[in-house]
């Protein structure tokens, strides 16, 4: 497995979502990640369309949004898990090796930015090419600052003090340490 974490906000990653959605004759989709009642999975044909990107919609990266990234031609694997008392549908990269997962990061309340990552199980040469195209537009548009890379505005939020964390109450030394 491949991940690059991250910490974005406002419009940090705008130019890195133009670089993967916009590469000649390779169109993606985002595909909301977990497991729901239906198979009425949310699809965003353009992270134009995905509610709230730059700002973390959880405390914790782990319980925030994510998403399957997938060429747009790819038609969407799930999984059905069937229960007792009632069944459930989801959608990941683990029955959609071709696509790579996308968690965004975030400001959320206070003085706080949330990172997230791109990430792929590498199973297959599509989804090393999209994991490729990601990373390589994140290291062009954002700076490595101790263990992430941070976008623009993450990085001013980072020298006004601001706290860029996986998770509001991690200890604070586990934070991105602003540059000396």
């Amino acid at each position: 497995m491949s991940q690059l974490h991250f910490y974005a906000m406002g419009r940090d990653l705008h130019p890195v979502l133009e670089a993967l959605e916009h590469r000649a004759g390779e169109p993606v989709k985002y595909v909301q990640n977990g497991f729901g009642p239906s198979l009425d999975f949310t699809v965003y044909r353009s992270y134009r369309e995905i509610p709230d990107l730059g700002r973390a919609s959880a405390p914790d990266w782990l319980a925030g949004a994510s998403y399957l990234v997938l060429d747009a031609a790819e038609t969407v694997g799930f999984e059905h898990k069937v229960f007792p008392d009632f069944e459930r549908y989801g959608v990941f990269e683990g029955v959609n090796p071709t696509g790579i997962s996308f968690s965004p990061s975030g400001a959320f309340d206070g003085e706080v930015v949330i990172y997230g990552r791109f990430a792929t199980m590498a199973l297959t040469q599509q989804s090393k090419a999209l994991y490729r195209r990601a990373t390589t537009a994140v290291k062009k548009h954002f700076r490595r600052v101790d263990y992430a890379w941070v976008g623009p505005e993450a990085f001013e939020a980072l020298e006004r003090g601001w706290n860029l964390t996986q998770r509001v109450d991690a200890p604070r030394d586990l934070s991105v340490k602003k540059p000396a």
